[in-house]
């Protein structure tokens, strides 16, 4: 049910370091950032024996845009054009 209440909400992701390149912009669903994010990380940990590298307590999650690549400059799901 939670990925009903959230199919209109989204993250954008703007890439602003490509040099003299105008940025580039992800328009991705909210629920599908959530579980990338989830699986992802269990990915991680599961590799690591359940531990970060670094930083133990730490709730940083890096994105990179080669996980977004699908989502790229998606503005059609706004619905506001």
């Amino acid at each position: 049910m939670k990925r009903q209440a959230e199919e209109d909400k989204f993250w954008i992701f703007v890439d602003l370091l490509k040099e003299n390149d105008p940025p580039e912009y992800y328009i991705v669903p909210t629920w599908w950032m959530r579980n990338n994010i989830h699986n992802t990380h269990k990915a991680y940990l599961k590799k690591r024996f359940g531990r970060r590298a670094k930083a133990l307590e730490s709730k940083h999650h890096a994105v990179d845009a080669k996980r977004l690549l699908e989502w790229k400059n998606r503005w059609d799901l706004l619905n506001i054009f």
